[in-house]
Parts: structure tokens; sequence; C-alpha cells
């Protein structure tokens, strides 16, 4: 799976929108929607850190 792939899995098992993953995590919906459409392709480690923080989970959980 790609990175986009589990951000979304991961977003959906905890039933958040992206706006709201956004919103608790510091960054805009279009950042979030580019993650996991594979658009953003390179991220910088803050802003995984970010998202797997309010996912609850490892960044390496994301790029497996």
């Amino acid at each position: 799976m790609t990175v986009g792939e589990n951000i979304r899995r991961l977003r959906r098992a905890k039933g958040i929108s992206m706006y709201r993953l956004a919103k608790e995590a510091g960054l805009t919906e279009p950042v979030i929607r580019g993650l996991e459409s594979g658009k953003k392709r390179y991220q910088r480690a803050e802003t995984l850190a970010k998202v797997a923080r309010e996912l609850d989970c490892k960044i390496d959980d994301l790029m497996q």
C-alpha cells in the first residue's frame, strides 16, 4: 500500500473526515487530499508526523 492509501485506511477506520484530520493536525484539507490521492508524494517528515499523531500511529505505519 502507498502512504496515501494507508492514511485513507487509517482515517476511515477512525471514522474521521479529511477536514477533521487536517484541522486537528494543523494542516489544510487540500494537503490531506493530496497525500491520500498520491499527488503529494514527497512530504516533509514533520507533515507525516502530524498526520501520524492524529491517527494514533507511527510514521512507519504510514510508510508500509
